[in-house]
């Protein structure tokens, strides 16, 4: 038989950092580098249905922190697996 996945390591001791397996990596890449297009696309979409100046205001700033939270997400997993692999 073939080696088995490991798809979680144990949780990390107090005060210490958690090593994700590669597993883990690469499928919170396959999970979060996807939504970056998407949330951009997602804001446009609301800017471009808001009709007055707080429509627009809330349309913005919900648009941009999702962009930012989906793009600094993907970056930090993406590197994280960059650099595990060096």
């Amino acid at each position: 038989m073939g080696r088995a996945i490991r798809w979680k390591n144990t949780p990390a001791p107090s005060g210490q950092p958690y090593c994700p397996t590669t597993v883990e990596q690469v499928a919170n890449c396959a999970t979060h580098v996807p939504w970056v297009p998407i949330s951009v696309y997602g804001l446009f979409r609301l800017y471009s249905k808001a009709t007055n100046l707080v429509e627009v205001s809330a349309a913005v700033v919900y648009g941009l922190a999702i962009v930012f939270l989906f793009f600094t997400s993907s970056a930090f997993h993406v590197s994280s697996l960059l650099a595990r692999h060096r």
